[in-house]
C-alpha cells in the first residue's frame, strides 16, 4: 500500500504542491478571522444543575445584568456634583441597542442603590445588561459599550472607568488568547528555523520543514473556524490545536526526512528512497498518528464543551499533521531530491540502514543494559519523587485569576470585591421556579429566611423575579470553592423548596462540584477507551503482548511526574516569580485532563518511533540486546532533536499571559523533557533488557494474523528471525 502511495505522490508531486499551498493561503486568510467565533465558555458540564442555573439567569432574568462599569474618582466621589455629572454623561453615552438596561444609584430603589456605592463613596458601580442572545452577540455589544463609555466629561473630571463581569472576562480572555498565539508564533518560528538548520545541517531542509509546518498552522485555524459554525469551540483551542498541529507536523517531518536521507546515503535513487521512507517511517507515522488521534478523541466522552471542542480540534490537528507528513512532504522531497542537503551548515552524515550500530547512544544503551535493574530502580525513583506533590493537588475551576493581574476586567473585579462585594457574583445562585402567582414575594422572602438559617451562610437576598421564577443570591462565610463552601452548597441542595416550587442551586462553588463529579464519572470511560485502543494498536504494530503494557505503564509513570511538577510550580507557586504569574488557588480539572491526553499521546508517539526501529533490528538479527542498542542509536538522537523542536513550539506558549495556557505549556514541556531523556534513554532500555526475549512474545494463535496485517516495518524477505540464544543474566 505504502509503495503504491509513494509512486502516486511522486507522479503527482507538482499537482500536490500547487494545490496544497494554494489551499494553505486561502485557509490562512479565512482562518485568521476565527477569534470572534470562539467561546470562553464550555467549562461547566452541559445538563448539570449549575449549568441550567447559569443559562436561566443569563437569559430569562437577563435584566439583572452581568456586566459592571466601575467608576472610581480620584479627588471626589458619589454625591459630588461634578463626579455625578461625569458618570451620568458616561451612562447616557451608552448605545441603547447595545446596552438596553442600566442600573445606577440614581434609577434604582434606595435599598438596592446602597449596594452600588462603596463605603467611602469614591467608587460606584453601574450594572448593565448587554444585548445579544449568545456570547458572540454580547461580545459585539460589549465592544460598543467600551468604545462609548469614555466621555470627555469623564476624562476632564479625572474619573476612571473600567469594565468587568463574566462577559467582559470571557471577552478579554479571548483577546488575550489571540495575542498570546501571535506572540508564540513570533517567538517560535525564528527559533524553529535556527534549530532545524542545526538539526539537519542544511538550510534547504530547515526551510522545507518550516514551510510544511506553516501549512499545517494555517489550515488548523480554518478548521477551527469551520468547527465553530457547527458547535461551541473554546478559546483554548486556538492556542492548543494550532501549536499541537505544528509540533506534530515537525515531529513527523523530522523522522521522514531523516529516513529519506538515510536511504539516499544507501545509494537509492529518489523514487526508491521515497518508497523505502514510506514503507518504514511512513508506516510508523501512521501508527503514531492513529494513537494520537485515539487519545485526542478520548476528550469527546466528557460533558464539558471546552474539552469536546479540544478533542475535535486535536483529531483535526493530528489528521493535518499526518496528511502533511505522508503527502505534502513526500511531494516536496520528490521535487528537491538530493538537493535536500543544499546550502550545508556543518552537515550531519546520515547513517546507512543495516550498518552496525555504533555511537554514543548505542554505547549509552549498552551501559544501561549492563546493569538494568539498578538503572530501572533509579529512574523510577526519580519519576515517583517528582510525582509526589500531585497527592496534594487541589482541584478548582478557573475564574478571573486566569487573566494576568494587569487585565482590566480582572483588576476591576478585584476592586469590586474589595469595595463593593455585593455587586460581584454571589457565592451561590438559587433559581426558584413555579412560584405562586399571588404570593411570590412572600414565598421568596420565607425561603431566604430558611437559607440564612443554614450553617455557613452569611447572607441571602432576592436578586430578581420574573413570571413565576425568582433568583436568590447566597453569600457564604467561607471562601468560595473551599471545602466549607462545598458543604454549604450541599446543604442548599438538600433544603426543602417552598411548597409547590422547585429549586436549583448554581454559582461558582456549585459549578466546581458539578464539574468534579462529571469529570470523575467520565474519566474511567476515557481512560478505558484510550488505553484499550492504544494497547490494541501497539500489539498490532509490534507483534508483542508485553511491550504495549510496558509502554502504557511507563507513560502513566511519566505523566504522574509531570503532574507533580505542575502542582509544585503552579498551585504551590514556586514558578510564579520566574514565569510572572499569580499562583492560582488550585488546578483546573479540565486542564489536568487535557494535559494527560496530550502528554500521553506524545509519550506514545516517541515510543512508536523507538520501538519501530528496535523491531526492525530485531527482525534482522534476532538479538534483543543488539536490537535495543541499534534502535537507540538510530532514534535517540532523532527523538532528542524532535523533542527540542516540539519544546520550542509548545514552550513558546509558556510566554502566554493567561495562567491556564502557561500551565498547560509548562506541563507539556516537562513531559517532553522527561520522556526524551529519562524515559527513552534509561528506563525503556533497562526494562527491555530485563524482559529479554519476552519483549517479542506473541501467542501462537495471533502470530499468523499479525504477519498478515504487517502494520509496521515489514519482515526482511530472507527468512524469519533466528531464534536467539538466551542472553547472559544481566548484572545487578
Amino acid at each position: 500500500m505504502f509503495t503504491a502511495w509513494s509512486a502516486l505522490v511522486y507522479r503527482l508531486r507538482w499537482e500536490i504542491i500547487s494545490f496544497t499551498f494554494t489551499m494553505a493561503v486561502i485557509n490562512g486568510i479565512w482562518g485568521a478571522g476565527v477569534a470572534p467565533h470562539l467561546s470562553a465558555g464550555g467549562l461547566v458540564p452541559a445538563g448539570t444543575e449549575s449549568d441550567w442555573v447559569a443559562e436561566v439567569t443569563h437569559q430569562q432574568l437577563a435584566a439583572i445584568g452581568d456586566t459592571v462599569l466601575l467608576y472610581q474618582g480620584t479627588d471626589n466621589g458619589y454625591g459630588d456634583p461634578a463626579f455625578d455629572a461625569a458618570v451620568r454623561s458616561s451612562v447616557r453615552a451608552l448605545p441603547r441597542d447595545a446596552a438596553p438596561d442600566t442600573h445606577t444609584p440614581w434609577n434604582t430603589p434606595k435599598e438596592r442603590a446602597d449596594r452600588l456605592v462603596s463605603r467611602d463613596g469614591r467608587s460606584i458601580a453601574v450594572v448593565v445588561r448587554l444585548a445579544g442572545d449568545n456570547d458572540t452577540e454580547r461580545h459585539a455589544s460589549l465592544r460598543r459599550v467600551r468604545h462609548s463609555v469614555e466621555t470627555p466629561t469623564l476624562r476632564r473630571e479625572g474619573v476612571h472607568v473600567s469594565v468587568t463581569g463574566p462577559t467582559a472576562i470571557r471577552a478579554e480572555f479571548r483577546e488575550l488568547a489571540m495575542s498570546d498565539l501571535a506572540r508564540a508564533e513570533l517567538v517560535a518560528f525564528p527559533l524553529l528555523l535556527a534549530a532545524l538548520v542545526w538539526v539537519f545541517g542544511s538550510v534547504t531542509a530547515a526551510t522545507l520543514l518550516v514551510a510544511v509546518g506553516a501549512v499545517t498552522a494555517a489550515c488548523s485555524t480554518a478548521i477551527l473556524r469551520l468547527m465553530a459554525a457547527f458547535t461551541e469551540v473554546t478559546t483554548f483551542a486556538l492556542n492548543v490545536v494550532v501549536m499541537l498541529g505544528l509540533a506534530l507536523t515537525l515531529d513527523y517531518a523530522l523522522f521522514m526526512v531523516s529516513r529519506f536521507r538515510e536511504e539516499l546515503a544507501a545509494g537509492r535513487e529518489v523514487p526508491g528512497a521515497l518508497a523505502a521512507m514510506m514503507r518504514t517511517a511512513g508506516r510508523t507515522i501512521l501508527v503514531s498518528g492513529l494513537i494520537v488521534t485515539i487519545c485526542a478523541s478520548g476528550l469527546l466522552v466528557f460533558d464539558l464543551g471546552a474539552l469536546r471542542s479540544l478533542g475535535l480540534g486535536g483529531v483535526a490537528a493530528t489528521f493535518l499533521a499526518m496528511t502533511a507528513a505522508l503527502t505534502v512532504l513526500p511531494a516536496l522531497l520528490a521535487v528537491i531530491g538530493r538537493g535536500i542537503d543544499r546550502f550545508p551548515v556543518g552537515r550531519r552524515k546520515a547513517q546507512v540502514p543495516g550498518t552496525a550500530a555504533t555511537g554514543v547512544w548505542a554505547r549509552l544503551a549498552r551501559g544501561v543494559m549492563a546493569r538494568p535493574l539498578g538503572w530501572l530502580a533509579a529512574s523510577t525513583a526519580v519519576l515517583v519523587a517528582l510525582g509526589l506533590p500531585f497527592a496534594e493537588a487541589r482541584f478548582t475551576t478557573t475564574g478571573p485569576e486566569v487573566l494576568p493581574a494587569h487585565a482590566e476586567s480582572r483588576a476591576a473585579y478585584e476592586a469590586l470585591k474589595a469595595d463593593l462585594p455585593e455587586i460581584t457574583l454571589p457565592d451561590a445562585l438559587v433559581v426558584v421556579t413555579r412560584l405562586p402567582r399571588f404570593s411570590a414575594d412572600e414565598t421568596l422572602n420565607a425561603y431566604v429566611e430558611q437559607v440564612e438559617a443554614l450553617p455557613g451562610v452569611r447572607e441571602g437576598r432576592v436578586l430578581g423575579r420574573d413570571r413565576g421564577l425568582g433568583v436568590v443570591a447566597v453569600d457564604f462565610a467561607a471562601e468560595p470553592k473551599s471545602d466549607a463552601a462545598r458543604d454549604v452548597v450541599r446543604e442548599l441542595r438538600a433544603l426543602a423548596p417552598p411548597r409547590g416550587a422547585v429549586t436549583a442551586v448554581g454559582g461558582q462553588t456549585a459549578e466546581l462540584i458539578d464539574t468534579l463529579s462529571s469529570v470523575r464519572g467520565d474519566l474511567p470511560v476515557m481512560l478505558g477507551t484510550v488505553v484499550g485502543v492504544t494497547l490494541a494498536l501497539l500489539f498490532i504494530a509490534f507483534g508483542s503482548v508485553l511491550l504495549p503494557v510496558k509502554a502504557v505503564l511507563v507513560g502513566a509513570l511519566s505523566l504522574t511526574a509531570c503532574f507533580g511538577v505542575v502542582v509544585w510550580g503552579f498551585q504551590d507557586g514556586h514558578l510564579a516569580g520566574p514565569l510572572a504569574f499569580t499562583a492560582p488557588p488550585g488546578i483546573d480539572p479540565s486542564a489536568v485532563v487535557l494535559i494527560a491526553v496530550i502528554a500521553f499521546a506524545l509519550s506514545m508517539d516517541y515510543e512508536v518511533f523507538l520501538l519501530g526501529r528496535v523491531r526492525e533490528e530485531w527482525l534482522r538479527s534476532g538479538d534483543n540486546t543488539a536490537a535495543v542498542a541499534a534502535g537507540m542509536q538510530r532514534t535517540a538522537g532523532l527523538i532528542t532533536r524532535a523533542a527540542l523542536l516540539m519544546a520550542i513550539v509548545i514552550g513558546a506558549l509558556a510566554t502566554a499571559e493567561a495562567v491556564l495556557v502557561k500551565m498547560i505549556a509548562v506541563a507539556l514541556l516537562v513531559a517532553i523533557f522527561l520522556d526524551a531523556s529519562l524515559v527513552r534513554v534509561i528506563l525503556v532500555p533497562a526494562a527491555m533488557r530485563l524482559l529479554g526475549r519476552a519483549n517479542w512474545w506473541l501467542p501462537r494463535p495471533f502470530s499468523a494474523l499479525h504477519r498478515r496485517i504487517d502494520v509496521l516495518e515489514p519482515r526482511p524477505a530472507s527468512s524469519s528471525p533466528p531464534e536467539p540464544e538466551e542472553p547472559d543474566r544481566p548484572r545487578i
